[in-house]
């Protein structure tokens, strides 16, 4: 097994600062894609100093990008064999991982095309309220029944309903503000198209980077956004991690012998908010075909997280 560790930086998202008005809300959207911006420049200084840690695991390249250090390599052992024991049924499986305060990215096949499921609720119905409820284009009272049981209890007639009155145009802002890749698709409406579009796990890794700015901002509705996401009642991240951190996140499965037209799924994306003296939050997507078998998932959200903290020292 070859290996390289290196020093990364994530869209340095902190917390922005709050905004009273609706008006300020709107500087805040800007603000947050200008600060991932030159935090990009950031990153790629570090880059140069890079090492990457890469091994060859069942279907396909385990890669860990991090600051270099000793005692990592049984950590790296243990998420291989998680990646080989869960790609044993069958399955295939996709992971980006990636701190928030730069020190270390995790990938295995981050690039590959999943399908979202519901999932991608969460990205979406952060935009939905940064774009559209917090510039006062639609009233809280109006979204916030809807909002709640799509983000809590992943009501599917409820995330319809608000796509069906609301659209994406403002999904489509959102992505391209924040300069959110394409993933499998060849533009973004083509994303846009489906309810439950595909993605890959670095496109929803961007998405949720952004979700992390605004949940942190301090501005609008994003307090209330943020105890949605606490508060939601399937979360293979938080059955594994939540006696220990808070997360935010949103899950999406799909069972096997439904609608063909869709993909298997069980994945989990979100936000792990480790305390700043054990090394900070970091984002983490785990994806899927599953089907909606998302307690499969433990053992690899395990070892993810144990290699984490292992690459933070």
């Amino acid at each position: 097994m070859s290996v390289a560790a290196a020093v990364a930086i994530m869209l340095g998202l902190g917390a922005l600062e709050g905004r009273a008005s609706r008006s300020a809300d709107s500087t805040a959207n800007s603000d947050s894609a200008a600060v991932a911006t030159q935090a990009d420049s950031v990153a790629d200084a570090r880059m140069e100093a890079a090492e990457t840690q890469s091994a060859t695991v069942s279907s396909g390249t385990l890669e860990v990008t991090g600051i270099a250090r000793d005692g990592s390599t049984q950590e790296v052992s243990d998420l291989e064999s998680a990646i080989s024991s869960f790609e044993a049924n069958g399955w295939s499986l996709g992971i980006y991982l990636e701190d928030l305060n730069g020190e270390t990215r995790i990938s295995y096949n981050a690039e590959s095309s999943f399908y979202t499921a519901s999932s991608i609720k969460g990205p979406y119905v952060c935009a939905l309220l940064q774009e559209l409820v917090d510039t006062g284009q639609v009233s809280w009272e109006d979204v916030s029944d809807r909002v709640t049981r799509t983000i809590v209890d992943s009501d599917n007639d409820a995330y319809a309903s608000l796509v069906e009155q609301y659209g994406q145009d403002f999904f489509v802002s959102w992505l391209d503000e924040h300069d959110v890749s394409l993933g499998p698709y060849e533009t973004r409406q083509q994303y846009v198209a489906w309810k439950y579009p595909h993605s890959t796990p670095h496109q929803l890794a961007e998405e949720w980077k952004a979700v992390y700015a605004y949940l942190s901002s301090v501005s609008g509705h994003s307090s209330d956004l943020a105890g949605l996401f606490q508060a939601r009642t399937t979360s293979p991240m938080a059955d594994v991690l939540g006696d220990r951190y808070v997360t935010w996140s949103k899950a999406g499965w799909y069972p096997k012998d439904e609608n063909a037209l869709f993909g298997k799924a069980a994945n989990d994306a979100g936000v792990v908010l480790v305390p700043d003296s054990e090394g900070g939050p970091y984002i983490m997507v785990v994806m899927s075909t599953a089907p909606a078998e998302l307690d499969q998932l433990e053992p690899v959200i395990s070892a993810l997280d144990t290699l984490d903290a292992a690459e933070r020292g």
